[in-house]
């Protein structure tokens, strides 16, 4: 068998042959889902590849607390919360004076979503504070500093994760009745 001008020598001619409909709404959320989920698992891996690197050091001058995993926690944590809020009850045509249960149900998600936005900001900017205090102030070496850097490289990743989740399109499930 011989090849001609016409085929190829790869299976996947075209940019999407894993996705036969092209790239439509629902594989762009897939892709998007699982692009996201490989930034949050690289971000933790990161991190603790610091935390072993840095304790395995001989002499430590700064070893690892629980200041170094605490802003990744609050992170992952705030994307929890961003990412269990209903897009659906943000928005409310209620008028805020007549406190009904549709009113309450909005300013809850408000609440939670303000909650979480909060979280996702300040653990970005708690991993930049540990970073520089305990490390940078201290004049630590790179490799000292090597958890400060890992711990700042994981909470923007975590970041850019939410952020990836939250732009993807939103599809419903029809089994479950979840949007």
């Amino acid at each position: 068998m011989t090849l001609n001008e016409n085929r190829s020598v790869f299976i996947c001619q075209s940019g999407c042959c894993c996705f036969p409909g092209g790239f439509s709404k629902a594989n762009r959320r897939i892709i998007g889902v699982y692009f996201s989920g490989v930034l949050f698992t690289l971000a933790w891996w990161i991190f603790v590849d610091g935390v072993i690197t840095s304790a395995r050091m001989l002499e430590n001058p700064a070893p690892p607390g629980f200041e170094d995993w605490a802003s990744g926690i609050v992170l992952t944590l705030g994307m929890i919360i961003v990412h269990s809020i209903d897009l659906q009850s943000l928005r409310s045509d209620s008028d805020m004076y007549s406190y009904d249960s549709d009113y309450s149900r909005v300013w809850f998600c408000r609440l939670m979503m303000f909650l979480g936005s909060t979280m996702l900001a300040g653990g970005l900017v708690g991993s930049v504070v540990v970073l520089v205090f305990k490390y940078v102030l201290h004049e630590l070496s790179a490799l000292d500093s090597y958890l400060g850097i890992c711990q700042v490289i994981q909470c923007s990743l975590i970041l850019i994760s939410t952020l990836l989740l939250w732009a993807v399109p939103r599809q419903t499930d029809d089994y479950m009745g979840i949007s």
